[in-house]
């Protein structure tokens, strides 16, 4: 395998490749590979997201992770669809995200419940005609980091910088995927959703469900309500027989990932803890399982929260927050499954 080839593997594929080598030599140059692809990896994540701060500000420092992770995403996935209507879908999806967080966030209760379902269906509808790409994962993400982040802000700015992402990711979706043949195009979206099948209740169920799960956090008065929606997106996948698995690793991942931080912050000078999301975010780069992502992940939350609520407060909050929404999936999806399962099953999902 070439090494450009090496650099575009998951770290799950890397790891199989590394064990996959019988030569002592080629193992060390695979392993040698692995880190290297990790380690630009952050070079690059570390300065796009320092320059469109730059460009843009620090308020929205959390836009520019997430034009990030589209950039990441989408420079080799695409939609699976007809690349015009596809370009058009990526606009539309940044102008919700340039105006539905805001609008949520500054709205009652129930208006934002109203908002977010419409909104994150919509964005889901758009990205998910081949749900096996998972492109959900980071779209509804970035729809919550911006929504948690979208109090006392400069509107105008936010929602030039979040068009501006939009253009760059459309462009490279563009660049990128120009030469495959599509044979679907947004006909076939509705005619595919229109069948109510497995995979159109759960669009609509993820939809539900994070919105949900949010309005209900905030609610009780919960605090990083996004975090709560976060957990509910990471769980509700597509493929229920993956359900269990992720929901124990979530639960696992979270709290060693807040016992991890608050060792790190019991061992380590203060100088340090603005590192610590860089330091995690390198480490998931090596992690292949669902369990040890979450707790890494954890390390970059934590660190950004510790500045709000204290590293203490900070570390109970994102473990009350995913144990409930954990506890929340379980519920909801009795429920749904309850209501929905009979016709799912007269469609022979």
């Amino acid at each position: 395998m070439k090494f450009y080839d090496q650099l575009q593997l998951s770290a799950a594929d890397s790891k199989k490749l590394i064990k996959s080598a019988e030569i002592k030599k080629q193992k060390r140059k695979y392993i040698l590979n692995f880190i290297f692809k990790d380690l630009i990896t952050i070079i690059f994540c570390v300065l796009f997201v320092l320059l469109f701060t730059k460009i843009f500000g620090s308020e929205n420092s959390i836009v520019g992770v997430s034009v990030l992770l589209f950039l990441l995403t989408f420079r080799q996935i695409h939609l699976g669809y007809k690349l015009r209507d596809s370009v058009i879908s990526m606009m539309l999806i940044f102008i919700i995200l340039a105006v539905s967080p805001y609008l949520a966030s500054n709205s009652s209760a129930f208006m934002s419940l109203c908002i977010n379902i419409i909104s994150i269906f919509i964005i889901v509808f758009l990205s998910t005609y081949r749900v096996e790409f998972y492109n959900h994962a980071i779209i509804v993400l970035s729809y919550l980091l911006i929504y948690g982040n979208s109090n006392n802000i400069d509107y105008t700015n936010r929602f030039i910088a979040i068009i501006c992402g939009g253009i760059l990711i459309s462009l490279c979706l563009f660049r990128n995927h120009r030469k495959i043949e599509f044979d679907k195009n947004y006909k076939d979206l509705f005619i595919e959703f229109s069948k109510i099948d497995s995979k159109s209740l759960w669009k609509i169920k993820l939809s539900l469900g994070v919105s949900g799960a949010v309005f209900l956090g905030e609610l009780l008065g919960l605090e990083k309500s996004m975090w709560i929606g976060i957990a509910t997106m990471s769980v509700l996948t597509p493929f229920p027989h993956m359900r269990k698995e992720k929901l124990i690793n979530r639960v696992l991942g979270t709290i060693l990932g807040s016992i991890l931080f608050m060792i790190l912050i019991y061992i380590f000078p203060e100088s340090i803890y603005s590192y610590m999301g860089l330091i995690g975010g390198m480490i998931v780069g090596f992690c292949a399982t669902y369990k040890y992502q979450t707790m890494f992940n954890a390390l970059g939350a934590l660190s950004m929260a510790m500045l709000i609520y204290g590293s203490n407060s900070a570390a109970i909050i994102r473990v009350v927050d995913n144990l409930f929404a954990v506890v929340f999936v379980i519920i909801f999806s009795f429920l749904f499954d309850k209501i929905f399962l009979r016709e799912c099953e007269f469609n022979r999902c």
